[in-house]
């Protein structure tokens, strides 16, 4: 999703203008920039132990009911094992 190397146009530094931007800065000309997996390892640690949950921003109750006890039970399960 968006995680920093999941980011195709990060990654493989495609400009956001014609003009190169931000990339072809004349800023940026000493620069060296890698943004593939691991370019961040403590964020990658944090991901690492993360659960990313995508949530539709419109739920009938009952849908809410429904992913709140998934969730509880998961959580459940994940510390009593």
């Amino acid at each position: 999703m968006h995680i920093y190397h999941n980011i195709r146009s990060l990654v493989e530094k495609i400009p956001l203008s014609p003009a190169g931007n931000p990339w072809s800065l004349p800023q940026n000309a000493d620069r060296v920039f890698e943004y593939g997996k691991g370019a961040c390892p403590k964020s990658d640690d944090l991901f690492e132990r993360s659960v990313i949950i995508t949530i539709p921003s419109r739920l009938m109750v009952e849908q809410e009911r429904e992913m709140t006890q998934a969730i509880g039970d998961a959580v459940v399960d994940i510390v009593t094992n």
